[in-house]
């Protein structure tokens, strides 16, 4: 074996190494941008009428399994100290009361009226 092979041969062995920690490292930095989204632990969003796409105002938003919880505002918006996952109790007299698990940092809620 000479010695120009032996230097080629490291060369690809580097760079394939280099290669998998470049994909390494970027799959890294996705998740931490993944988990940066909600990193804060706050949750908003808006409460609407479903018949009339109308903001509801007072609407009560609990945090399933903790003592967290807010009203919504004169626009139906909320802010909450919740985490993507967590699940909402969201009620209002007069709607049908809804569970809703937390895919996102900002949410849009529609509540049915009850008949």
């Amino acid at each position: 074996m000479n010695e120009n092979h032996v230097i080629q041969c490291v060369q690809k062995a580097s760079k394939r190494f280099l290669n998998k920690y470049v994909i390494l490292a970027a799959l890294l930095c996705s998740f931490e941008l993944a988990s940066a989204q909600n990193s804060d632990g706050k949750v908003s969003g808006t409460v609407l009428s479903e018949t009339n796409g109308e903001p509801l105002i007072g609407v009560s938003i609990l945090v399933k399994g903790a003592t967290r919880g807010t009203v919504t505002d004169f626009n139906g918006a909320f802010t909450l100290q919740a985490k993507v996952g967590e699940t909402l109790r969201v009620s209002y007299i007069g709607f049908v009361a809804q569970e809703v698990k937390i895919s996102s940092p900002q949410l849009i809620i529609r509540l049915k009226e009850d008949q």
